[in-house]
Parts: structure tokens; C-alpha cells; sequence
């Protein structure tokens, strides 16, 4: 996961990222695979003040693969093959108006993706939701 300052999608933001309060963050995610069928959607995103993704906050930007903060914004992502021989990258890009709600200096961004097929039959031994049936 990449944070931007633009939605140009240039230059990823390097170490801590400040933000002030209602501005806009861009978010890439990106997953690297070598089943060109296989795909993945972002489950859920939100912002807490633990570094531990298992302890969910108030704040969730998207929950259950739907946006639910009314400023996210999906931006198409470039299709970009990954140097190594047989797999492929896929990305997915969104921004949103950070609202802080923390009496926290140091916060995070939890993300967590689901994989999906991409293919209309069934992958042997993998038992994914198609792709095209998440909303």
C-alpha cells in the first residue's frame, strides 16, 4: 500500500506522511500474482490509532468492499507487468478527506483485501467469489 499527495499517482509519499485535517489522501494498493485470473478486491480500510490491524475504529473509509465515508473516490489504475517472469501486478487506487477524529498525532491506515477469480468457472483448489459478483 502507497499513499500519494496527488491524484496523479506520481511519487509514493516516503516515511510518516503529514496530513492536515480535510485533506485529500490517494491510496494505491497493489498486489503481485502469477495467476493472471486471479484478481482482489479492498474489503475494508479504515484509521486507527493502533498499529494493530486487528483492532478496528470507528473511522472506516470502506467497509465490506463499499465505500463508507461519502468522500472516497475510485480512481482506473494503470495495468503494469511486475519484472519477474509469469506474474502481474494489479492496482487499485482511491482517495478521501481525511476527517481526523483522534486525539492522536500518529495515526495508521488499515487495509485488507480479499481475493477474487476472475474467471467465470472455478479454480481447482481454490474456493474464491467471482470477481464480477462483488459490487
Amino acid at each position: 500500500m502507497e499513499l500519494y499527495e496527488t491524484e496523479l499517482f506520481r511519487t509514493p509519499v516516503q516515511g510518516f506522511f503529514s496530513v492536515a485535517d480535510n485533506s485529500q489522501i490517494f491510496v494505491e494498493i497493489s498486489l503481485t500474482k502469477a495467476e493472471r485470473s486471479l484478481g482482489f478486491v479492498i474489503q475494508t480500510c479504515f484509521i486507527s490509532p493502533n498499529s494493530y490491524p486487528d483492532r478496528m475504529s470507528e473511522y472506516t473509509i470502506i467497509e465490506n468492499v463499499c465505500p463508507k465515508d461519502e468522500s472516497v473516490r475510485f480512481f482506473n489504475a494503470p495495468k503494469a507487468n511486475f519484472p519477474v517472469p509469469n506474474t502481474h501486478t494489479e492496482k487499485k487506487r482511491f482517495s478521501f478527506l481525511f476527517k481526523s477524529t483522534f486525539n492522536s498525532s500518529l495515526l495508521f491506515l488499515h487495509c485488507e483485501v480479499t481475493l477474487c477469480t476472475k474467471k467465470e468457472k472455478d479454480i481447482p483448489g481454490l474456493a474464491l467469489v467471482s470477481c464480477e459478483k462483488i459490487p
